[in-house]
C-alpha cells in the first residue's frame, strides 16, 4: 500500500519530472552562491529591514563575496573540516553571510535558538561539540554566562548595524549600545564580523581538506518523538533537495519569488530553507528582525512590496488585524504556511484581504524542513496538509507495525532523501526514530484514498506554542529539579493566543511551595514560550497501575479547567 503512490496525478508537470529523474542537483553551498552570483550579480540578494524603515541590502556578488571572506577567516583560526560552528542570530542580512561562509568552509551549522536561556544554550553547545561561536551583541549577556566554562570557544559577533552606510551604522550603534541600552556590557572579547570578513579578504583559503556530499552540513536540534533535544544530522543536499522538492510543485502555478519578507526565523528550518529557496532563484530576501508586534513589519511592506510572504497562522492572523494591512497596496502573490494548523477562517481572510494564493506545508526537523504540501488550484481536501512531495512516500502505521488502511488512523511514516542521517551522538535515538529508511514522525493521521494526509493530532504529547515545538519532558525535568515538586505532568491546551499553552499539574513536596517560586524557577531555566502559563497544584497524579502518568486524563483535566477555544 505504501508505495502505490495515488497521490502522483496530482503533481505539476515540473514534479513528476523530478520524481522521475531524482535529484542531480548542486551539493554544496559554495556551489550554490557561486552560481547564484554569477546569474544574478548585482541583484539585491539579502536586506535587514529595520522596523523605523531604514534598510541595508547585499547584491548576489557581495554575498559571495563576504561570505567567502568569512569561510577563509574560520579557516585560519584553524578549524577542521566538518567541525562545528554555533550560529544564534536574529534575522539579518549578517545571518546570511554567517551560515553561507561556515558552510563553504566545509563546517558544520548548529542553529541557535536566540530566546534560549543559558542552560539551554550551553546544552546545545556541549552536545554539538562547537568549537566556535558566532553571535548577534544584542543577546552578548546570555552568551556570557552560557559559555563561562568554554573558555576555548573562538567567539565572532555581529550586529544589527552590519552592513549599514557609515552615518546610519554609527547613528545605530549609539542607540542601541548608548541610548536603548540593548547591547550590553559583558567581559567576552568576541572579533567583530567586519574584522572577521576584513582579515579573511586579505587571506588565502590554503590547503583545505574538502568534505564529502554526506558530510553533515547542519546539526539542526530538535526534541526528535521523544522530546529529549538532539541535534539531527543534515547534509546540505537534503537542505537543497527539500528547496527542489518545494519549488518542483509550486512554479508552475505561482512562480518563484521576486521578494520575499521572511518573518520566520532563520535558526529555524522553514525559515532557514526559506532563505535557501531564495538565494537560488535569484529572489530577494528581506529580512525582519523584529517582527513583534506586527506593526514593526508595516515598514517593510510598503517600502519593498513582498510578493512571497511565507508565515505560520498566528502571524496571519494578527496581520489581519492591522488596518494598513488591509491596503490594496499590500498586496502578495504567494503564501506559504506551516508549523501550526492553518485555520479555514484565517486562510478565507487572508486571502480576502491580500488575494494571494496559499498553499500549507506539512513537516518536521528529522525530515529537513517539508514532506507534504497543499498548492493553489490543487482538487480541495478540507482539512488536508496536503500530498507528498516528489520522491517522498507517507504510510500509515498501526500499533502493530503493520501499515494502516485507507481513512484508517494511525501514526504518520515517512520515506524519502530529505530524511535525517540521524540524531547526533545517539544510535540508540536514531533507532527508534528510523526503520528500513522509513522515519517516524510521532504524529498521529491518516490518508483518503487519494493519498491526502490529515493531522489528527500534532504529536501525542509535543505542545505547539505559536509554531514552537514544546516537549513536555523537558519542563517536566526542569520541575522535577526543584525541590519542592514532587511530581509534575506537563500537558498542552488550546489557546486562542498561541494556538496552546503549556500547563503543569504538579504535587507538592512541601506544601509550602507557590506558584510564583515555581514560575522563577523556570524562568532560569526555560525560554519565555516553555514556561507554563498555568500551575496546579494536586494531590495527585492518575496513574496506570504500574505508575505510569496517564497523561491523557491530566490533559482532560487541564482543558476542562484552561482552554479558551
Amino acid at each position: 500500500m505504501a508505495n502505490d503512490r495515488p497521490w502522483r496525478r496530482f503533481y505539476p508537470s515540473q514534479a513528476k519530472a523530478l520524481d522521475d529523474q531524482g535529484f542531480g542537483l548542486i551539493k554544496s553551498a559554495d556551489e550554490l552562491i557561486r552560481e547564484s552570483a554569477d546569474a544574478f550579480g548585482d541583484k539585491p540578494a539579502v536586506t535587514t529591514a529595520l522596523p523605523n524603515g531604514w534598510s541595508a541590502s547585499l547584491s548576489y556578488r557581495e554575498v559571495d563575496q563576504y561570505s567567502q571572506a568569512f569561510a577563509n577567516y574560520l579557516r585560519s583560526i584553524g578549524l577542521k573540516s566538518g567541525e562545528v560552528v554555533g550560529l544564534q542570530s536574529l534575522n539579518c542580512a549578517g545571518f546570511a553571510i554567517a551560515i553561507l561562509g561556515i558552510l563553504r568552509a566545509n563546517l558544520a551549522v548548529t542553529n541557535i535558538n536566540p530566546l534560549y536561556t543559558p542552560y539551554e544554550m550551553r546544552h546545545q553547545l556541549r552536545d554539538s561539540g562547537a568549537k566556535a561561536l558566532v553571535y548577534m551583541d544584542l543577546l552578548g549577556k546570555t552568551v556570557e554566562d552560557a559559555v563561562t566554562d568554554q573558555p576555548d570557544l573562538h567567539l565572532v559577533s555581529m550586529s544589527l548595524s552590519d552592513f549599514f552606510a557609515p552615518v546610519r551604522r554609527t547613528v545605530l550603534d549609539v542607540s542601541l549600545k548608548r541610548l536603548a541600552k540593548k547591547v550590553p556590557q559583558t567581559a567576552l572579547n568576541p572579533v567583530p564580523l567586519k574584522k572577521a570578513l576584513k582579515t579573511g579578504a586579505n587571506s588565502s583559503s590554503g590547503t583545505w581538506q574538502e568534505g564529502s556530499s554526506e558530510q553533515p552540513a547542519l546539526y539542526q536540534y530538535s526534541g526528535g518523538t521523544t522530546g529529549k533535544s538532539k541535534g539531527v544530522m543534515l547534509n546540505f543536499e537534503k537542505v537543497i533537495g527539500n528547496h527542489m522538492q518545494v519549488r518542483s510543485m509550486l512554479e508552475e502555478t505561482v512562480g518563484p519569488p521576486q521578494t520575499t519578507l521572511l518573518v520566520l526565523p532563520v535558526y529555524h528550518m522553514f525559515g532557514l530553507t526559506t532563505l535557501i529557496y531564495s538565494l537560488r532563484v535569484g529572489g530577494h530576501t528581506v529580512m525582519a528582525p523584529d517582527p513583534r508586534p506586527v506593526e514593526k513589519l508595516r515598514k517593510a511592506f510598503e517600502t519593498f512590496k513582498p510578493d512571497w510572504v511565507p508565515g505560520v497562522n498566528t502571524l496571519l492572523a494578527h496581520l489581519l488585524e492591522e488596518d494598513w494591512m488591509k491596503s490594496s497596496s499590500n498586496r502578495v502573490a504567494t503564501t506559504i504556511t506551516g508549523g501550526t494548523a492553518l485555520t479555514r477562517r484565517v486562510a478565507e481572510n487572508w486571502q480576502a484581504t491580500t488575494g494571494a494564493a496559499i498553499g500549507e506545508a506539512y513537516g518536521l526537523t528529522a525530515a529537513t524542513a517539508a514532506v507534504t504540501i497543499t498548492i493553489p488550484g490543487m482538487a480541495e481536501r478540507d482539512g488536508s496538509v496536503g500530498i507528498p512531495l516528489p520522491l517522498t512516500e507517507v504510510a500509515i502505521l498501526r500499533d502493530d507495525n503493520t501499515f494502516a488502511d485507507t481513512g484508517e488512523a494511525g501514526e504518520i511514516i515517512v520515506r524519502g532523501p530529505q530524511t535525517m542521517a540521524g540524531y547526533l551522538g545517539s544510535q540508540e535515538l536514531t533507532d527508534n526514530a528510523m526503520y528500513n529508511d522509513w522515519l517516524h514522525t510521532g504524529d498521529m493521521g491518516y490518508q483518503d484514498e487519494d493519498g491526502f494526509v490529515f493531522l489528527v493530532d500534532r504529536k501525542k504529547d509535543m505542545i505547539n506554542v505559536s509554531g514552537f515545538n514544546v516537549f513536555p519532558a523537558e519542563i517536566e525535568d526542569c520541575l522535577a529539579d526543584h525541590p519542592g515538586v514532587l511530581e509534575a505532568c506537563v500537558v498542552g491546551v488550546p489557546d486562542d493566543q498561541t494556538g496552546e499553552g503549556v500547563v503543569a499539574h504538579i504535587v507538592r513536596r512541601r506544601q509550602n511551595l507557590t506558584k510564583e517560586a515555581v514560575l522563577e524557577h523556570c524562568k532560569e531555566r526555560l525560554t519565555n514560550y516553555k514556561r507554563p502559563r498555568h500551575i496546579e497544584f494536586v494531590d495527585s497524579l492518575p496513574k496506570t497501575p504500574v505508575g505510569k502518568i496517564l497523561r491523557r486524563e491530566v490533559r482532560k483535566q487541564a482543558t476542562q479547567s484552561h482552554s479558551t477555544a
